[in-house]
């Protein structure tokens, strides 16, 4: 059942307003569009604005993607807010702490992914968040925008090939 826009509302604004202060994306509530579409339902363009907030945040509008240094350089507040946001739109089964916590089922690692077992683990977690199907990879275009997802699947961004490192960072965030 949707929540009401008020309902809604409250739980996103209070899951920015609790992101630590001195958070990088500081330019008039950067927030604000992350929120309002997601409230509207609109995942494809949530996905969108996760990715060019993100971007934005590492200085890498114009590259549009996100490599090993740039996801190093992600900021633990921009990470959680935005990670918030996803997580009140979706009573908590989008965003990347819900992420976390189905890798954590799938390989048992509490902590950043050990080398040794990655790629066996990423196939399995792949699968059960829909970005890989049958075993071959899922195009981005053919991802699921629609609350039918499988828990995890959207924010897609840390599938850009770097998943190793998002994980990394996931876990130095705290989430």
């Amino acid at each position: 059942m949707p929540l009401s826009f008020k309902v809604f509302t409250a739980l996103c604004l209070s899951a920015v307003l609790a992101a630590p202060a001195g958070a990088e994306l500081t330019s008039r509530n950067p927030y604000t569009r992350l929120v309002e579409v997601l409230r509207t339902g609109n995942w494809r363009e949530a996905e969108q604005e996760t990715r060019l907030l993100l971007l934005r945040s590492v200085g890498r509008e114009e590259v549009g993607w996100l490599d090993v240094p740039a996801i190093q350089k992600l900021s633990c507040n921009d990470v959680r807010a935005v990670d918030r946001v996803w997580a009140a739109a979706s009573a908590g089964r989008l965003g990347f702490s819900a992420q976390k916590r189905l890798w954590q089922e799938i390989s048992g690692e509490a902590g950043p992914p050990a080398a040794a077992t990655f790629n066996a683990n990423y196939d399995r977690f792949a699968e059960r968040v829909g970005w890989r199907s049958g075993g071959a990879w899922v195009q981005d275009a053919n991802l699921i925008f629609t609350t039918a997802a499988p828990a995890g699947h959207l924010s897609a961004i840390g599938r850009d090939g770097c998943f190793m490192t998002f994980l990394t960072m996931l876990s130095r965030c705290g989430l």
